[in-house]
């Protein structure tokens, strides 16, 4: 979820061109990996986890290799979606730029 999250914000957002973004995704995922690692192996991509599982034949609890990825990357995105994306909203893009120019250059009367 934090990783999804943050890739949305800093690389996908149009108010952050910072250049940034490259670093900010990097550290999360070293922060996602040393706070996680212990338990999950570091394992943050679940195509990643399927082949040790194939290897050693161990399918016990692997569905959360899949599920969870894919359920926080979901949740991200809709929060993504209906938190931070519908500011970028507030005030609605002109469809034409001949009628966004009309209306700055027409005289007032």
């Amino acid at each position: 979820f934090l990783f999804v999250t943050v890739i949305l914000l800093v690389a996908l957002d149009t108010k952050s061109k910072t250049g940034l973004a490259p670093l900010l995704i990097g550290f999360t995922l070293v922060g996602n990996i040393l706070t996680a690692g212990s338990y999950t192996g570091a394992s943050l991509n679940p195509a990643r986890s399927l082949g040790p599982a194939i290897v050693a034949n161990q399918w016990t609890d692997h569905w959360i290799y899949w599920i969870g990825p894919l359920l926080g990357g979901t949740i991200a995105g809709i929060a993504y979606r209906f938190i931070w994306a519908h500011q970028d909203r507030r005030w609605p893009k002109p469809k034409s730029k001949k009628l966004n120019e009309a209306s700055v250059t027409a005289p007032i009367l």
